[in-house]
């Protein structure tokens, strides 16, 4: 017989079982996840219901919390819990199968009316030792598919898997997805309108957007302003493109606020056509309220929403103006930036604009774009203008030695870091901890003015070509090509 061991081995026991536990927590979940997983589905035939509801029973037995309706079989037949506590010293020390897998037998668990606890239990042998305590609360089963209340748009859990499974379904091809809500945001004479119906026009016409392939279908374009400057923009796209004849296009040209007192009307114009993209221009000129007002904005975005739910796939642009302090963001509340599924910043630089991704919540985000402009004549002595893409002319960079160590503190950190952490990293160095604070605020506005760094809307800054980072989501373990041997660990780690 081994001695038993003193405090401080035991203590180095304990914390060697809890590592070795912490390194294997993943397996060991994996593990637990295909388990489920096969007892779920094997419940659902036998049963005839949902794999989803399958599955939440047998991963509320993995809890070891048996419910009223649960059965246990004994030699003389199957009991349900119910019937157990309502008579517990007939069964008490009696053998009976585990609950999880009863086809293993009737010898493999007992029942105990009292224990320690007061409170019965089945003490399980399968998978080193489990044990299941009974209790009265009914177990919550979900609704089949067709129980949901349909107003909730219920998806199942292994509907929503294999969701995840589909490639992105895009609109334009790495900007836009189809479906989704998003906003371009500039000041005023950055050319927003433009490069918005630049998009519009390529998606209405089936066009590739600047070398990106579109999904082609209807267009409705609320702008909301007279309607004579916003033809000579469309004929101008049009001509230069060398298209001719009529194309799913839709303007209009009343400010109509987006509100649910209008929301009728405005289902009824989407249902007419199903356009796959509707954009609103400004907001300012469709919004019913104030815009710093969350519930207002709320109220604004709600009903762009129910816009979408009539086609189920319609894209909706919201073109906005920035405000006067802050320049990296659209004005407003900021209920507006929290909905969006992406953002884009137009800016006038010289003979063009540039246009960078502020947000992509569900996707990489894609390079900066510079366009240049090109006049265009339209005939009667008319003109406007169209945008290519181009390049940047270069400008001169004289930067001093705090400039570059910025630099060189925005390439080693990719992830973006903000205005106070790079001036404490500058001020730790023995030459930069005198470095005033406005100093440094005014370094970070010349680098960005010259296109060398850049801040996104959380005012995190950047050199200026990189994008923050896009993480996708680690892959996934296929939990059916698990080994079988591996049940014996899940038991020990769970």
């Amino acid at each position: 017989m081994l001695d038993p061991l003193n405090r401080r081995e035991e203590d180095d026991y304990l914390t060697r079982v809890k590592a070795q536990k912490e390194l294997h927590a993943p397996e060991a979940s994996a593990i637990k996840e295909g388990y489920i997983r096969t007892r779920a589905i094997t419940r659902a035939e036998k049963d005839g219901i949902s794999l989803e509801s399958a599955e939440e029973i047998v991963r509320q037995r993995c809890t070891g919390t048996l419910h009223p309706d649960d059965q246990i079989r004994f030699h003389s037949g199957d009991v349900t819990v119910s019937e157990l506590l309502a008579n517990p010293m007939k069964y008490d020390g009696k053998p009976c199968a585990d609950p999880h897998e009863p086809e293993e037998g009737t010898s493999r668990a007992k029942f105990y009316a009292n224990t320690a606890t007061g409170k019965p239990l089945i003490n399980s042998m399968l998978h080193g030792r489990s044990v299941y305590y009974l209790t009265t609360s009914p177990a919550f089963t979900p609704l089949d598919q067709d129980e949901w209340p349909a107003k909730l748009g219920h998806i199942g859990f292994q509907e929503l898997l294999n969701s995840a499974d589909k490639p992105p379904d895009w609109l334009i091809e790495g900007y836009i997805e189809s479906g989704s809500l998003g906003c371009v945001f500039g000041a005023s004479g950055s050319y927003k309108t433009f490069l918005t119906l630049d998009m519009a026009l390529s998606v209405a016409s089936g066009k590739d957007w600047h070398g990106k392939p579109v999904k082609q279908g209807a267009v409705y374009y609320f702008f909301g302003e007279g309607s004579r400057g916003f033809g000579r923009r469309v004929k101008a796209w049009m001509s230069h493109h060398g298209i001719n004849g009529k194309i799913p296009f839709h303007g209009f040209n009343n400010a109509v606020s987006m509100n649910e007192k209008n929301l009728e009307d405005l289902k009824l114009a989407i249902d007419k056509e199903q356009p796959i993209l509707v954009i609103v221009d400004t907001l300012n000129r469709h919004f019913d309220g104030n815009e710093n007002d969350t519930g207002d904005m709320t109220k604004f975005i709600t009903a762009l929403d129910e816009i979408g739910i009539v086609t189920g796939d319609t894209a909706k642009i919201i073109v906005h103006h920035t405000g006067n302090e802050h320049s990296n963001r659209g004005r407003g509340s900021s209920a507006l930036r929290a909905s969006m599924d992406f953002e884009f910043r137009t800016e006038a630089d010289g003979n063009g604009v540039s246009m960078t991704n502020t947000k992509s919540k569900d996707s990489e985000m894609p390079e900066p774009i510079f366009f240049t402009k090109t006049s265009v004549s339209i005939g009667l002595n008319s003109n406007s203008l169209i945008f290519t893409t181009g390049t940047r002319p270069p400008t001169e960079q004289k930067l001093g030695s705090r400039e570059k160590e910025l630099i060189e503190i925005l390439q080693e950190t990719p992830c973006g870091l903000s205005s106070d952490d790079i001036w404490r990293m500058l001020r730790s160095t023995e030459k930069g901890r005198h470095i005033r604070k406005s100093d440094h605020t005014s370094r970070l506005e010349k680098l960005e003015k010259n296109r060398q760094i850049r801040r996104d809307t959380d005012d995190l800054w950047y050199i200026y070509s990189q994008p923050p980072p896009f993480t996708p989501s680690e892959p996934q373990h296929d939990l059916f090509q698990l080994p079988d041997d591996h049940h014996e660990m899940y038991a020990i780690l769970q």
